[in-house]
């Protein structure tokens, strides 16, 4: 694991140091993440101007590529959507599968090297603080995302508790009602009971 999150950061190093595009916030975010790994590695101008050559190295083809990955994405979707059967269609989408896998494999392997190459400008004290760098930045992602999980379980037991409620509630209001309705019906047969007994009473005295 330690491997990847190492490997996955050397990425991540290249990617912010020669990032420029984007909006006015993710620029900003760029330039704070390159200040920051700057200053907890320790690196020299020249390693900086070496990584961001690094990225401008690599970043036309890996631009092209994950374009190049959405559209065939699309067109497969598009292409699986179709009202279609046979061995027409079968082998359509086993060729444009087989042309996204090919670009998805490109872009991977462009990557894998943009990072061979940003981990050849570290010293080994800095691949180490990049890997104490790394093991706390996953250790407070998992504990983010286990906190989130937490909150989502909250909410949603307490949505069954309002649910559970509501139901108690529509209940009792409905016994309510139905109590009500029936409680002058009740006082009529009683009334209708004194009034037979009254008349069986002054029958008898006759």
């Amino acid at each position: 694991m330690r491997k990847f999150l190492i490997t996955f950061l050397m990425g991540m190093l290249a990617f912010n140091f020669g990032h420029a595009g984007g909006d006015k916030q993710k620029q900003e975010y760029h330039k704070n993440y390159k200040e920051k790994l700057t200053k907890k590695l320790d690196l020299s101008n020249q390693q900086v101007g070496q990584i961001e050559d690094i990225h401008t190295k690599y970043e036309g083809d890996l631009e092209r590529l994950k374009n190049e990955k959405k559209t065939l994405m699309n067109e497969l979707k598009d292409m699986a959507a179709q009202n279609e059967k046979g061995e027409d269609i079968q082998n359509r989408l086993t060729a444009k599968h087989d042309e996204l896998q090919n670009v998805k494999k490109d872009y991977e392997d462009k990557k894998f090297q943009m990072k061979l190459e940003t981990r050849e400008i570290l010293t080994t004290d800095q691949i180490g603080q990049l890997d104490e760098l790394m093991e706390k930045k996953w250790k407070y992602h998992k504990k983010g995302k286990h906190k989130k999980q937490a909150q989502e379980e909250k909410d949603k037991q307490a949505q069954e508790d309002k649910q559970k409620q509501e139901e108690s509630e529509g209940v009792e209001a409905q016994e309510q009602e139905e109590f009500e309705s029936s409680e002058p019906q009740e006082q009529q047969e009683i009334e209708g009971e004194e009034i037979q007994q009254q008349e069986e009473a002054k029958e008898e005295s006759l």
